[in-house]
């Protein structure tokens, strides 16, 4: 029997009854020494901690030491009181718990009668003593205060130093500290949060990209309304050994729960184009607003089922938008069209007609490209097209918590999110459906004073369909689908046609392209125990992901890449592929063991290690993917015996963590701690999950056939059974290992005063075997064509210096704001990286700055009362009173940007760097486009446009251009919220607010275009909203940072 089967067969079941495993700390604790006036250790005392807005309690004993601690407490304020014989009772009120925090709360007790208490007071922690690890974190009042564009809360992740958002689309949303973007870890409420079903052909879940589940606009709202939210904390490196699977961001996040009080709010937030200004593009091509509309509403409550026992939360949000998306793209010109022969008109009837110029080979308008060789016709011509995307969200969750005495507290929360979209695309607009579905339930049980269980288990579903449309303006109905594909149906097939020639290239795709299904079991637990100076942690996670990719039927591609294919009615090349359906199960399991020991009053050690168990897939049906063995040379690789692993499960993962935390003048309002942290990190996730779009297809690539194909030549493959030689496959390295990654760390905090501290960091890390893709040309004599090899030749090294700013809440007056400077570089920065196919080709020569290589970053958010002035007229009051002005600001430096060619070599599409040319400026100054430059042409070689369809692929190579030499644009993204409260009665409020969205409406631009064989190249068509297709896990242009200034009004009724 395989491990990972044993492990699913075996384990789980067992695990129900082990009271062990690692749970994220969705919650807080609060720990402390209790003393006498002598400063002598108090033991046996009694420090009994009720929450205040529940009543709920718990009661814990001080050991030898005077050392308690209680752990897995409910985020929120906690009122804490002591006793002991023969002191006087000890009282400290409003104690604030957060997401992960750890408090130290020190009582010293007076002789006294029991009868007597006395009051302390106090102010909650400031600054962190008791952990090494990098994090921040932002409660309900501050997220719902900010402005938030699409009302999606991770928008406050950029408030994180080290948090960087993608700027190249890939998927997943931000980069953390240097990991990649498909290295985050998302939980809710202590469970894994990375369920999300894809909506691209190859299935790559949720599970894969880091990301959390995420709705048909690319934000949260489909995992967690904002209102719905309580808090969550963001830990960016060294963090402890209870947290792993990936070595990036960590975003924790915990759900609101109900009280002793029946609150709720009732919310609409309006946008319409009229509160908008034009996109700067639009302006330049004098396209006047598009329309659009918005209707975010809904509301949440909570309230009692049974007083001091029994609560509920219940919340909703609705979404209804039409938005605007103006896009500028290539399309066969009226002379290209007229020149084509009959029988090839249907394919570029697919084509919109173009309302723009006719552009040149260089892809600058014909009439103004000068004389030749430069000014040649391409047989291209410039679109701007412009629709009207239609999004809708329904996201309801009920969250129920119990407590069965002093000993036992349950939860169960349930959520259901049907959303759809629409993607621009380009020429190839997408229609795509989601829904998300979770079930959690939780158990925390005090088994003694000193040792407490918690116990978290969770199912959850996700599915996605994504259907390819035809591009506005282009009639060809549904109907006359089986003419281009023989025997299918958009139902059941899709049509790419793509026209490369010229140095041009575009394309449009019809019919059904994706439908997946994802299903994740997490089972965790932990058990802590407090003993002496100690306090001992230990833990297991079991995770089963199991991910459907229904699979498509057909695809039919057509490739033209000459004019003269256009009058001969000859295609250059027709692939045929198959997709069959696969189900695949990833079993994960982690275990830790660590120990926080104060070794001195000011000194905190917090060391340990993590296991993490990194199987192989299994499959449960579906035709198993390309296994194989003799790897080390091309002469004996060969498809493994059916049932073969596609690598050895990694058993020996074991990540060893040490953090530290020295304070100084812990007792003032000046205390400096100082935190240094190592430790290893395993990406687990990363090295299986990336296979699940493996070895479910077979295609068949043809060229000189003549269009439209004859049912004979419209035979697809058998996915379930090719045939050597194989053609475009893809196959895994059967000695892969799980990336690692070394992390380091070391911080200063400075706190000044009781409300504010200063913090400033140096981070660090090394990663090794990190996952990339190579694309090798003619493998073997059984694997032709272009083989994608999954390895681990890639490697990476990030450093940065961060600075954050704190402010709680006094004087009217909050802030958050941090700056990071940065330097990240690899020579892969997703395991979806390549180039070529090159034979022969170094990986190594990648080396260069990473995508989201973002040297300078600086974000603030803030919330100001707008103080009354004192002794004013009632009239003046009622003018003035309850106004708060939020900024939330973020601004970045220009990342990196890629040139590339792409040229076709005998029927494969090849992505390569040009060569450089010596001497000349990377950029040139450019009058009348964005920013007043662009990249220079000039300064580079388009070595490849020699290749041909004779250019036998083994003499492809790379250029001299390092990887992502030029720079593009940078981001300033300013946002303010406007608000005022207005008192209807005493626990009923109504609140006005207006949002604006890029207040100071600074034009952001796209990164300039990279591929120097196409139109535009060098400069930017769009706006960073026109650039932001909403690929999987991105958030839609109106969402998106970088869009023209847009305002939002709402109304929210609070009580």
């Amino acid at each position: 029997m395989r491990p990972s089967k044993l492990l699913y067969g075996g384990f789980c079941p067992a695990y129900l009854v082990i009271c062990a495993a690692v749970v994220q700390a969705q919650e807080g604790r609060i720990s402390g020494v209790v003393t006498d006036q002598q400063g002598r250790v108090v033991p046996r005392a009694s420090v009994y901690l009720t929450q205040e807005s529940t009543n709920l309690s718990r009661d814990v004993l001080t050991n030898g030491s005077g050392e308690y601690t209680a752990t897995f407490l409910p985020i929120g304020s906690y009122d804490a009181k002591v006793s002991a014989a023969g002191f006087a009772n000890s009282q400290q009120l409003h104690i604030a718990v957060q997401t992960g925090q750890q408090i130290r709360v020190n009582f010293t007790l007076r002789v006294g009668q029991a009868t007597e208490t006395v009051n302390v007071s106090g102010n909650a922690e400031l600054v962190q003593t008791q952990s090494a690890a990098v994090s921040t974190v932002i409660d309900r009042a501050f997220a719902n205060n900010l402005p938030l564009n699409g009302r999606s809360f991770d928008t406050l992740f950029l408030l994180t130093p080290g948090v960087t958002p993608s700027p190249t689309n890939n998927q997943g949303s931000y980069a953390v500290n240097g990991q990649r973007t498909e290295g985050n870890q998302y939980y809710i409420d202590g469970v894994s949060a990375n369920i999300s079903a894809s909506n691209t052909a190859a299935n790559r879940s949720g599970g894969i990209f880091g990301l959390g589940g995420t709705s048909s606009t690319g934000g949260t709202n489909a995992l967690l309304s904002t209102d719905a939210l309580q808090e969550f904390q963001v830990q960016t490196a060294t963090y402890a050994p209870e947290y792993g699977r990936t070595p990036g961001g960590e975003f924790e996040i915990t759900s609101r729960s109900g009280t002793n009080r029946f609150h709720g709010t009732a919310y609409d937030y309006l946008r319409n184009n009229a509160l908008d200004a034009n996109n700067w593009i639009n302006n330049n091509l004098g396209i006047a607003r598009q329309p659009e509309r918005q209707n975010d509403f809904g509301g949440v409550l909570g309230g009692p089922l049974w007083r001091n026992h029994s609560f509920f939360f219940f919340s909703y949000e609705g979404l209804r938008l039409v938005q605007p998306e103006t896009t500028v793209t290539s399309t066969p010109s009226v002379a290209t069209r007229a020149q084509a022969v009959r029988s090839i008109q249907p394919l570029l009837s697919l084509f919109p007609l173009p309302n723009g110029p006719e552009l040149s080979t260089t892809g600058v308008p014909l009439s103004s490209c000068g004389a030749a060789p430069n000014c040649v016709a391409s047989g291209f011509a410039q679109l701007n097209s412009v629709s009207s995307n239609p999004s809708k969200i329904d996201t309801s969750a009920l969250r129920v918590d119990h407590q069965f005495g002093d000993k036992l507290r349950i939860f169960v929360r349930y959520d259901y999110a049907p959303n759809s979209g629409t993607n621009p695309n380009g020429l190839s607009p997408q229609a795509r459906q989601y829904k998300l579905d979770s079930l959690t339930a939780g158990a925390t049980y005090l088994v003694r004073s000193n040792i407490t269980n918690d116990l978290r288990y969770n199912y959850s579903r996700s599915a996605a369909t994504t259907l390819e449309l035809l591009p506005t303006g282009v009639s060809v109905p549904d109907s006359q689908f089986g003419s281009f594909l023989p025997g299918r149906t958009t139902a059941n097939g899709y049509v790419q046609t793509i026209l490369s020639f010229n140095n041009q290239f575009t394309y449009v795709v019809w019919g059904t392209n994706s439908a997946n299904e994802q299903t994740q079991w997490n089972a965790v637990d932990k058990l802590t125990w407090s003993a002496g100076k100690h306090q001992f942690g230990f833990g297991v996670d079991y995770r089963s992901l199991t991910s459907n990719e229904i699979g498509t039927p057909g695809l039919e591609g057509f490739t033209i890449t000459s004019l003269n294919d256009l009058t001969s009615g000859t295609l250059s090349s027709t692939e045929l592929l198959a997709s069959a359906g696969n189900v695949f199960r990833f079993p994960a399991l982690g275990l830790y063991a660590e120990d926080t020991w104060r070794a001195f009053p000011a000194l905190v050690l917090t060391y340990g290690a993590r296991w993490d168990y990194a199987g192989a897939p299994d499959f449960i049906s579906g035709p198993s993917p390309f296994a194989v063995t003799g790897f080390s040379s091309p002469a004996t690789i060969a498809l493994a015996p059916a049932g073969t692993p596609l690598y050895s499960s990694q058993k020996m993962n074991v990540s060893p963590r040490v953090g530290l935390a020295y304070t100084t003048r812990p007792d003032s309002r000046a205390a400096t701690v100082l935190r240094l942290g190592f430790g290893s990190f395993y990406d687990v996730q990363g090295s299986a999950q990336n296979t699940l779009s493996l070895g479910n297809r077979s295609a068949t690539t043809t060229a000189g056939l003549k269009f439209p194909l004859t049912a004979a030549e419209a035979v697809f493959p058998n996915p379930a059974a090719p045939i050597a030689p194989y053609t475009n496959q893809t196959i895994v390295d059967p000695g892969l290992l799980s990336p690692r990654t070394y992390q380091w760390s070391a911080a200063v905090e400075q706190q000044l005063g009781i409300e504010q501290s200063l913090t400033a960091t140096y981070v660090g890390s090394e990663g090794r075997q990190l996952l990339r893709t190579l694309l090798i040309p003619n493998l073997s004599p059984t694997f032709q064509g272009v083989t994608q090899v999954l390895n681990n030749q890639s490697s990476s090294n990030y450093q940065a210096l961060q600075v954050k700013y704190n402010r709680r809440l006094s004087h009217g007056l909050q802030v958050l704001s941090s700056y990071t400077w940065a330097h990240s570089l690899d020579n892969a920065s997703s395991y979806l990286y390549s180039t070529g196919p090159v034979s022969n080709y170094n990986p190594f020569l990648d080396r260069g700055p990473s995508d989201f290589d973002v040297r300078n970053t600086f974000s603030l958010g803030g919330h100001y009362e707008v103080p009354t002035l004192p002794n004013s007229s009632a009239v003046v009051r009622t003018i003035a009173e309850g106004w708060s002005l939020d900024p939330l600001v973020y601004l970045q430096s220009a990342p990196p940007v890629d040139a590339s060619v792409i040229v076709t070599v005998q029927g494969q599409r090849t992505t390569l760097r040009p060569d450089r040319v010596p001497g000349q400026s990377l950029t040139i100054r450019a009058p009348g486009v964005p920013r007043g430059f662009e990249l220079n042409a000039a300064a580079l070689s388009n070595f490849a446009a020699a290749y041909d369809s004779t250019t036998p692929l083994s003499a492809v190579r790379q250029g001299t251009l390092g990887r992502n030499t030029f720079r593009g644009y940078n981001l300033i993204e300013p946002d303010l919220s406007v608000a005022r409260r207005f008192p209807i009665h005493e626990n009923l409020h109504l609140l006005f607010r207006a949002d604006s969205f890029n207040l100071a409406n600074h034009p952001n631009f796209a990164q300039p275009n990279s591929q120097l064989n196409a139109p535009f190249f060098g400069t930017s068509t769009s706006t960073v909203i026109g650039n932001a297709t909403n690929t999987f896990g991105n958030l839609i242009p109106l969402y998106h940072a970088g869009g023209p200034r847009s305002l939002q009004v709402a109304l929210k009724l609070e009580f």
